[in-house]
């Protein structure tokens, strides 16, 4: 098996390799930042013969890489399309789908499995290989999405406006772009727009106005149960 996981963590990228190799299985778990980087090349070969399966995870307290996570996400929906058997590639989740500790209303909705943060090895090799060997079935289309006021409202926060300043060039009141920032804050999965800080600007603008659809995932599972993180 090959696993692509947006981690850069060394250390956990290790710990899930050795996870899966408790059950005698061989497992390779590359990084990737994104799709167009080198290391994603095995994952858009049409039709590998090895299993792949792709490890998005959300830490707690990681809004930075949550968002990242979710940005690779974007990425892969829109190309899988075009790539032969790329549908049979499972896509996971894993951490907490807790608005106050990753991606909150990013991913409402999805249908794809999510595995707790915290989980032992033997439960996460178990789950990964739930999920690897489940066979993915149709659902219907999901979006989710920014409101254009909110978004407007987060860009003008990431570009240092005060309320005043956005509201003048809003033309609604400050107590309505407050709210509106902080229904984006809440969707993002944050409490302060300085939590948003390492992210591009139009990074953040990218995801948080683009219509997240998933038309084939794995609509007969759910989320593990567990302490999620």
């Amino acid at each position: 098996m090959h696993i692509f996981t947006t981690s850069s963590c060394v250390w956990l990228r290790q710990g899930v390799a050795e996870a899966l190799a408790e059950d005698g299985g061989l497992t390779r778990v590359t990084a990737v930042s994104s799709l167009s980087s080198p290391d994603a090349a095995g994952l858009l070969e049409a039709n590998g013969t090895e299993k792949r399966l792709i490890l998005l995870t959300f830490p707690p307290r990681r809004p930075t890489v949550c968002l990242r996570s979710v940005i690779f996400l974007l990425e892969w929906l829109k190309v899988r399309q075009h790539i032969r058997g790329a549908g049979h590639i499972p896509c996971i989740l894993w951490g907490s789908s807790q608005p106050d500790v990753t991606s909150g209303g990013l991913l409402t909705g999805t249908g794809l499995p999510v595995i707790p943060w915290r989980v032992t090895p033997h439960q996460l090799r178990q789950l990964l290989r739930r999920y690897a060997d489940k066979k993915p079935h149709p659902t219907p289309r999901v979006s989710s999405r920014l409101t254009h006021q909110e978004a407007m409202a987060l860009h003008y926060a990431l570009e240092g406006d005060t309320l005043a300043q956005a509201a003048a060039k809003m033309g609604i009141d400050k107590k309505t772009v407050w709210t509106h920032r902080r229904h984006a804050l809440e969707f993002m999965g944050v409490r302060r727009t300085g939590d948003l800080a390492g992210i591009n600007m139009m990074e953040v603008m990218r995801v948080t106005t683009a219509t997240l659809t998933v038309s084939a995932s794995h609509s007969g599972t759910r989320p593990a149960t567990g302490r999620l993180a």
